[in-house]
C-alpha cells in the first residue's frame, strides 16, 4: 500500500511505493530553514525510484550546486529535496504526508547549525554533519565528496575520467588536498568525526579522510598509513550496517579500499571477496586484479615491502629482491 501526500492547495499529489518510512530526521541546516521558513524541517529519505508524482510535477528551485528543492508554484509548499551527492535517494517533507503523525523522527541532523534559542530536550540522537560552514555554504561533507568525485555518474566513461586523478601521483593534486582538507583529516584522525558514520554520505567522506587523503598528503611518510586502523573500522561499520549498499558502485569502491590496504591476511581475503562482487555489479571497475595482487603479497611476506622505507622497517633480502621487480609498489 502506497504512502500518499501533497501540497496545501491540492494541486500536487504524490505517492511513495513502500509500506513505511524508516529514515526520518529533523534537519536544522540553514538552507532548509531559509527555504521553508521553519525552525527545522522533518524529512524522510526514500529511494528515488519509489516516488511518483500523481498529478502535475512540482516546480524546481536549485538551492545549492548539488541540491534541488521541489515545491508547489501555487501555495508554495516545499515537497521534496534531491541532491546529486545521494543520487539514488530523495527526501520528502513529512509535514506534506497525509498522515504525518505516523512517521516520527529518529534523530536530529545538522544540529550545530540550529538556532541558538531552540532547545533540543528530547532523547533523539543528534548528528553534527556540518562540522563548520564554508564560505560557499556547503558542508564539509559536501566539500570533500565534490572535490573527490566531482559530479558522480554511474558509468564507465566517468570512472575512466576520474581513475587517473585518483590513482596517478600528481604533486599539484596532493597539494590541493593538503591545503583544503588537512584540518579535516586531523579531526578524523583524532576520532572527532565518528558521528559521520551515521549516514552513508558522511561516512563515505570519513573513509576518504582516513584512508585515501593521507596517502595523497603524506607520500613516503609514516603518516600515510597512520589512520589505517580507523579507516578499516569505519569501513567495517559500513558493512555491518549495510550502508555501503546505499552508495553507487564507484563510491563503494572507496569503502572497500581500507581492506585492500590492510596488512592483515583476513582483511585481504575480505577485500578480494568485496571487489569480486563489485566487479560483478560493474564490470569496468577494475580493482579486483589489484586486490588479488595485494593478497598475494601479504600471503608471501605478511606485510607490504614497499612501505618498509617509509615506516623505518628493515627489508629482508627476499623483500629487497622483490622490490627490484616492476609493479612491486602501489
Amino acid at each position: 500500500m502506497a504512502i500518499t501526500g501533497g501540497c496545501y492547495c491540492g494541486k500536487i499529489r504524490y505517492a511513495i511505493e513502500q509500506e513505511t518510512l524508516h529514515d526520518v530526521a529533523n534537519c536544522h541546516c540553514s538552507i532548509c530553514r531559509r527555504t521553508t521558513g521553519g525552525t527545522l524541517t522533518t524529512w524522510a529519505t526514500i529511494p528515488r525510484a519509489s516516488l511518483r508524482w500523481e498529478t502535475v510535477a512540482p516546480h524546481v528551485y536549485q538551492s545549492s550546486a548539488e541540491a534541488e528543492r521541489y515545491f508547489c508554484p501555487t501555495c508554495g509548499a516545499q515537497l521534496a529535496l534531491y541532491t546529486t551527492l545521494a543520487p539514488l535517494s530523495i527526501d520528502i517533507t513529512i509535514a506534506t504526508l497525509d498522515h504525518p503523525a505516523a512517521y516520527p523522527p529518529d534523530r536530529h541532523i545538522w544540529v550545530n547549525s540550529k538556532l541558538a534559542w531552540f532547545s533540543l530536550d528530547d532523547e533523539l540522537a543528534q548528528e553534527q554533519e556540518e562540522i563548520y560552514p564554508t564560505e560557499n555554504g556547503m558542508s564539509r561533507v559536501e566539500e570533500i565528496l565534490l572535490f573527490w568525485f566531482g559530479q558522480t555518474r554511474d558509468d564507465r566513461a566517468y570512472y575512466e575520467e576520474r581513475h587517473s586523478l585518483w590513482f596517478t601521483p600528481d604533486p599539484q593534486f596532493d597539494q590541493a588536498i593538503r591545503e583544503r582538507f588537512a584540518a579535516d583529516y586531523q579531526l578524523a584522525a583524532e576520532q572527532k568525526l565518528m558521528d559521520w558514520q551515521n549516514t552513508p554520505r558522511s561516512g563515505l567522506a570519513l573513509v576518504l579522510l582516513l584512508d585515501q587523503f593521507p596517502r595523497n598528503m603524506f607520500r613516503d611518510d609514516p603518516r600515510a598509513f597512520a589512520a589505517d586502523p580507523l579507516a578499516r573500522a569505519a569501513a567495517d561499520y559500513f558493512l555491518h550496517t549495510g550502508q555501503d549498499q546505499q552508495l553507487l558502485p564507484v563510491e563503494r569502491m572507496f569503502i572497500y579500499l581500507p581492506f585492500m590496504h590492510s596488512e592483515r591476511l583476513a582483511d585481504q581475503h575480505q577485500s578480494v571477496a568485496l571487489f569480486r562482487q563489485l566487479k560483478q555489479d560493474r564490470e569496468y571497475l577494475g580493482s579486483l586484479a589489484y586486490a588479488l595482487k595485494h593478497l598475494e603479497i601479504i600471503e608471501r611476506f605478511g606485510r607490504f615491502p614497499h612501505r618498509n622505507a617509509a615506516l623505518g622497517r628493515s627489508s629482508t633480502s627476499e623483500e629487497q629482491e622483490f622490490l627490484r621487480q616492476p609493479e612491486s609498489s602501489f
